[in-house]
């Protein structure tokens, strides 16, 4: 079984047995290589908003509709123009939580579509990196920088990042590192934005 990852400018990585097989630039090269092929699109982190939200001992559809209520106190978007997706809760109960407009959501499906694909996870970019033991990792995926810490995740800022890391250090991944990462996070649970009324 391969699972086929598609960026948003088109770039994709093909990963076999637990290893990047094949990767290129142009999603029309990508199509999916047969039936038992998971396609898992990735929202890029400019379009996505990123909190760390404790929902202890509820089933994912229940958390699902609480951290949509919960993000949508602080976000300018209307509660019903807004999707989120609550990821597994860790041992404390905590979970990562993406909202993105939900015209993002069907943009982005509509134009995969337009290549013949219709993914069955859609992840954001920067829940693509791990969460590190202590301070922030940073990493480039697709044209974007994207930054994680043990309770943020986002686009890199050069104005911001230095705020939300203070002191912390910044450890970029690169080469093998960054690939180990990313086909950790594909292949493994997370905030799955294909729920809902975007569910396959």
């Amino acid at each position: 079984m391969t699972t086929l990852v598609v960026f948003d400018t088109g770039r994709w990585v093909r990963i076999a047995d637990g290893e990047i097989a094949d990767r290129g630039d142009v999603v029309a090269a990508a199509l999916p290589s047969g039936e038992d092929e998971t396609v898992v699109a990735i929202m890029p982190a400019r379009e996505v908003t990123i909190r760390t939200l404790n929902l202890p001992a509820l089933a994912d559809l229940q958390a699902n509709a609480a951290a949509r209520i919960a993000m949508a106190d602080e976000s300018l978007v209307p509660i019903e123009a807004l999707h989120v997706a609550a990821g597994p809760a860790d041992e404390a109960g905590d979970r990562a939580v993406v909202a993105v407009e939900a015209t993002r959501v069907t943009e982005r499906l509509l134009d995969l579509a337009q290549h013949g694909l219709d993914p069955d996870r859609l992840l954001a970019a920067p829940l693509l990196l791990p969460i590190p033991e202590a301070g922030f990792v940073r990493a480039t995926f697709d044209d974007e920088t994207v930054v994680r810490g043990p309770g943020a995740a986002f686009l890199d800022d050069a104005m911001v990042t230095p705020i939300i890391a203070g002191e912390a250090p910044i450890v970029t991944l690169e080469g093998d590192g960054l690939e180990a990462a990313l086909i950790r996070s594909v292949e493994g649970a997370g905030a799955d934005l294909r729920h809902g009324i975007f569910a396959k």
